[in-house]
C-alpha cells in the first residue's frame, strides 16, 4: 500500500502563509488518491490472463491442475468453457478500465483543472487589489 508515502516541502515565508501543513496534509490525500488511480489504469492496461489464454490453447490441460498449481483465477467457474471464461474476464477487463479511465478523466479535467483555474483566477484579483 502506499499509506507511507508523503510529500513534503518546507515553505519559505510568506508562502507558508498560504500553504500550511495542515493544507500540504490535504495536498498529500489528494496526490495519493490520484497515484491509486494511475496505478489502477496501469495495472488494468497490463493486465493479461495467460493461464486461461494457455489452457483455452491446450485443450488436454486440465482445469484441475491449473488449481492445483495455484496459477489458476479464483474466479474460475469449472462448468463453464474456458474460451467463454476468457472472454468474460476480458469484458470486466474493459468495463473496468472504462469506470477507472472515466474517473481519472473526472479528477484531472473538472476538478484539478477547474480549482487551478479558479486559484489562478485569485491570485489575479488579489494583484488588482494590492495595485
Amino acid at each position: 500500500t502506499l499509506d507511507g508515502l508523503t510529500l513534503s516541502y518546507k515553505v519559505p515565508w510568506p508562502v507558508d502563509i498560504v500553504i500550511s501543513s495542515e493544507c500540504q496534509k490535504i495536498y498529500n490525500q489528494v496526490f495519493l488518491l490520484l497515484l491509486l488511480i494511475k496505478w489502477a489504469r496501469y495495472s488494468l492496461d497490463v493486465l493479461q490472463f495467460d493461464d486461461l489464454v494457455h489452457a483455452a490453447e491446450n485443450p488436454q490441460l486440465k482445469l484441475g491442475s491449473l488449481f492445483e498449481q495455484g496459477t489458476g483465477s479464483q474466479f474460475l467457474i469449472k462448468k463453464e468453457p474456458v474460451k467463454r471464461q476468457i472472454h468474460r474476464m476480458f469484458l470486466l477487463r474493459v468495463k473496468l478500465m472504462h469506470f477507472v479511465n472515466s474517473l481519472h478523466n473526472y479528477m484531472m479535467t473538472r476538478i484539478l483543472h477547474s480549482t487551478g483555474l479558479e486559484f489562478q483566477h485569485q491570485v489575479e484579483d488579489a494583484k488588482d487589489r494590492k495595485s
